[in-house]
């Protein structure tokens, strides 16, 4: 991914002989390269579900596993956490700090957030989420919720490179075929944890 004339990031993994999976990611800066090298769970490495640079400090991965960069994490890829999780590095990818995002869950309808992608169009981040129903929904009187997974999505989004964020829903627009986004939480500035 280039970001300017002199600065570019690429990131891929690889196993070694002892069948450890790294991430590894390099930063490239007017011709020179750092590498760093972040041991992934053998039984989970694909919970990497974006990563991106918006300048050669910062970077952010939606992630779904709370034990990433930690030996003997057993969570499933597809594990629910009952508040959005991604990770954001200022130091260029040297290390990485989780997003506090727990003012950003959604109660109405969601009880568990597991990481699904993330878009960066400029000074926009949008990290999506695949959503689990709260159990006290009130279904419709046929028996479904008032959503589909279908027709609605869960995102985290900044339009400020990061520095404040808000939760929306992606509501599906009946007959249009098209998208459209509700602002659900209060916009809060970026937290992160230790």
């Amino acid at each position: 991914e280039v970001l300017g004339d002199n600065l570019e990031f690429l990131s891929f993994y690889t196993k070694d002989t002892n069948n450890d999976i790294w991430l590894n990611i390099h930063r490239i800066i007017d011709g020179k390269t750092e590498i760093y090298r972040h041991r992934m769970n053998a039984d989970n490495f694909f919970i990497l579900r974006g990563l991106r640079f918006i300048n050669e400090n910062v970077g952010f991965m939606g992630q779904t596993d709370r034990g990433y960069i930690k030996e003997g994490s057993t969570a499933s890829s597809y594990t629910k956490y009952d508040v959005p999780v991604a990770n954001i590095t200022i130091d260029g990818g040297k290390t990485w700090h989780k997003l506090d995002f727990s003012q950003l869950t959604y109660p109405k309808y969601f009880k568990g957030y597991s990481a699904c992608c993330m878009v960066v169009l400029g000074d926009m981040i949008e990290i999506r989420y695949f959503v689990t129903p709260s159990d006290t929904v009130e279904r419709t009187d046929n028996g479904d919720y008032p959503f589909s997974y279908t027709s609605e999505s869960y995102s985290i989004i900044s339009y400020d490179a990061g520095l404040t964020w808000a939760g929306y829903v992606r509501k599906g627009v009946r007959g249009s075929g098209t998208r459209q986004l509700e602002k659900v939480t209060e916009t809060i500035p970026v937290q992160i944890l230790d």
